[in-house]
């Protein structure tokens, strides 16, 4: 298992399922997206906000902002499996403060903070942004970030 270290703490996350041992369950887009939300929200501020998470591959968003309460949608069992048993490993006091939403599920209140890993499908990115619509106002902060090598064509040009 390999430390995962941001600025929000250390974690020991596994990829779920586990069957090479040198893969990590974090990834540059991660990092980035953890960094630039360090430096622009403080922690009492993330601990005010009400954070919704969106394609959290392995784990690393949600388990680094476990502690200020959020929720998580995935299309991914998988990723939602990964997501308990790394929260279970590191951080399991703050479980009950994260609540799990299928990607068939509608979000179900108003969120102030944003955070997304862009999807490989400009529809899937398309169905999560009509989901959202009516769950952020003016005031809300959304920040998403995408590995250059899954930037798609598609999602460049409807832009």
């Amino acid at each position: 298992m390999l430390v995962y270290v941001n600025p929000f703490g250390s974690f020991h996350l596994k990829c779920i399922p586990d069957q090479d041992k040198n893969l990590q369950a974090w990834n540059t887009a991660d990092t980035y997206l953890l960094n630039h939300l360090n430096e622009q929200m403080t922690a009492e501020q993330l601990t005010q906000a009400s954070i919704l998470i969106l394609n959290d591959d392995f784990s690393a968003l949600t388990v680094s902002l476990a502690q200020y309460g959020c929720d998580t949608q995935s299309d991914s069992f998988v990723s939602h499996q990964a997501i308990k048993t790394n929260i279970q490993a590191n951080c399991s006091q703050f479980m009950q403060q994260v609540q799990f939403i299928k990607s068939t599920e509608a979000l179900n209140r108003q969120y102030d903070l944003v955070l997304f890993k862009v999807p490989k499908t400009s529809a899937f990115l398309q169905q999560q942004m009509a989901g959202l619509a009516g769950h952020i106002d003016e005031n809300s902060c959304i920040i998403g970030v995408v590995m250059a090598k899954n930037l798609q064509r598609s999602l460049i040009s409807s832009t």
